[in-house]
């Protein structure tokens, strides 16, 4: 997989870099994975988000993105995050 994490740049400038990204990575059967931005992972065509616990709800991120996209979440080494982040 490939995460998409360009946290330096515009929502803009994103929109006009990934495309290309996404192209090539899926010729190559890799999946993409957009950092902290569930709607903008749907806008692109990505095949998941990545959340961080201030980025939203993993719940949220399902409902943008339906039930077949990969959804990661930033537990921090911690289990309790990670079992939580499983249970949902």
């Amino acid at each position: 997989a490939l995460q998409l994490r360009l946290k330096d740049h515009t929502q803009a400038e994103i929109e006009a870099l990934a495309p290309k990204l996404i192209e090539i990575a899926h010729e190559r059967g890799v999946a993409v994975i957009m950092n902290d931005d569930a709607a903008l992972a749907a806008k692109l065509g990505c095949d998941g988000v990545h959340i961080g616990q201030e980025d939203g709800s993993i719940k949220q991120a399902r409902a943008v993105l339906g039930p077949k996209a990969i959804i990661g979440v930033t537990c921090h080494d911690s289990r309790h995050l990670a079992m939580l982040a499983g249970e949902q």
